[in-house]
């Protein structure tokens, strides 16, 4: 495993979701140049990114974030591309680990 790949596993794994939603959001943000806030609600987060509004249930949260160190990742791209927003998979390592491809 390269150490990309572990240190991320480190991260999704063992830290609390609030954490890992901003490591996720931080990653996303430097990647495509955005800008990012979060709304905490009572049962779900909604994440802008600057004119993409994605909302996702508290408990889907942290079900992605125990399936893969990647999953919360690839559940907010997909969420952008169907919203609009268009990337090459294959234009980063990360956007790469997002869909699977290494």
């Amino acid at each position: 495993m390269n150490t990309q790949g572990w240190i991320r596993g480190l991260i999704a794994y063992n830290s609390p979701v609030e954490k890992f939603i901003n490591f996720v959001l931080n990653t996303i943000s430097n990647e495509f140049e955005f800008e990012f806030s979060i709304l905490d609600n009572d049962n779900s987060y909604i994440f802008n990114f600057d004119k993409y509004i994605v909302e996702v249930l508290k408990t889907d949260t942290i079900n992605l974030q125990t399936l893969g160190p990647y999953a919360l990742d690839k559940y907010l791209l997909e969420s952008l591309k169907k919203q609009g927003f268009n990337f090459d998979c294959h234009r980063s390592q990360y956007i790469e680990y997002c869909y699977g491809i290494f």
